[in-house]
């Protein structure tokens, strides 16, 4: 069983690996590159951290003490600005913990401000549209949740309940692959969220492993930071140091693997003369010689399969 459970399906080799050669288990792969990009990590938290952080902070400061009286429309307002900003830096901090995870060279700062800026329009658009959804569906299970006890729709409310849960879940399982979709391939955000939907219902063993490790982690920062009277100054250096990059490398490190099976692969297995050579680092060159390899071995005149239809194109320049 290879990985985690099966789920952390990392078999792509190395630098220095030769070929047929032993292969390390992606459980002790994940560790191995944490510790030596710790540092790194840590750095790129920072980085993200301050393109967002003062933006809340200032707003929560000035509704509660620089205005005559607290004005929580105020500090809501700032939240709004803050969940647009993001989606584009999102797109930064998931192309270099991509790059991370899949054991590839990524300068922090000049690859995040790259990719920022390179994909600020599908970022700012998603970060739009998981906004309002999110807010549609968590007002929809609180609204039913509140009402349950109704008497004349408790059925009703309760089928209802059920409905908005599992459509926030799949719409999280989703947001591991949105922000992936827009830093590797050349896509329209249609057809992003379409694969993203996709790969959410057809990935869930990993998408739940995901979910159960990075949504009570975020679920208890939150927490501590609503009481800000002292739990905010735990939550805050956590925040700072810690949870989005290290969060968005665990990710990418479970999903990238699932991802470039469904949506990569396919396109390069009908298009192998758009390889690169740096793409080869990846293993896709070894990949079509196996495959090659395959085919003439098994030609005996049969009828071959015609190859599925690739979901989504690579862009060379976001790799």
């Amino acid at each position: 069983m290879a990985g985690f459970f099966g789920l952390l399906d990392y078999n792509k080799p190395g630098k220095g690996v030769e070929k047929g050669g032993p292969q390390k288990q992606p459980f002790f792969v994940f560790f191995e590159v944490l510790f030596r990009k710790f540092w790194k990590l840590v750095l790129l938290n920072l980085v993200y951290c301050l393109f967002w952080m003062p933006i809340p902070i200032i707003g929560l400061l000035l509704a509660l003490y620089a205005l005559p009286q607290p004005q929580p429309l105020f500090f809501l307002g700032s939240l709004a600005l803050t969940l647009l900003i993001c989606g584009p830096i999102t797109c930064g901090l998931t192309y270099v913990t991509r790059n991370f995870a899949r054991q590839e060279q990524a300068f922090v700062w000049h690859d995040f401000i790259g990719a920022t800026k390179a994909n600020w329009k599908q970022g700012l658009a998603a970060s739009l549209i998981n906004g309002l959804v999110y807010g549609i569906l968590g007002f929809a299970a609180y609204f039913y949740i509140m009402n349950k006890d109704i008497t004349n729709f408790q059925p009703v409310f309760y089928l209802a309940i059920v409905v908005a849960v599992i459509a926030l879940l799949i719409f999280t399982f989703m947001q591991y692959y949105i922000y992936l979709s827009i830093v590797s391939c050349k896509l329209t955000l249609k057809k992003i969220y379409q694969n993203a939907f996709r790969l959410a219902l057809a990935g869930v063993p990993r998408n739940l492993l995901i979910s159960i490790v990075v949504v009570p982690c975020v679920a208890v920062l939150l927490l501590l930071a609503v009481d800000y009277q002292p739990l905010l100054f735990f939550a805050f250096p956590i925040s700072l140091i810690f949870t989005f990059a290290f969060g968005s490398f665990f990710i990418n490190f479970i999903a990238y693997p699932f991802f470039q099976k469904n949506v990569i692969d396919p396109y390069y297995r009908e298009h192998p003369d758009q390889i690169s050579d740096t793409m080869r680092t990846w293993g896709y060159l070894a990949e079509q010689e196996q495959a090659q390899e395959e085919d003439e071995e098994n030609a005996d005149g049969e009828e071959q399969a015609a190859p599925s239809e690739p979901i989504g194109k690579p862009d060379p320049s976001k790799s």
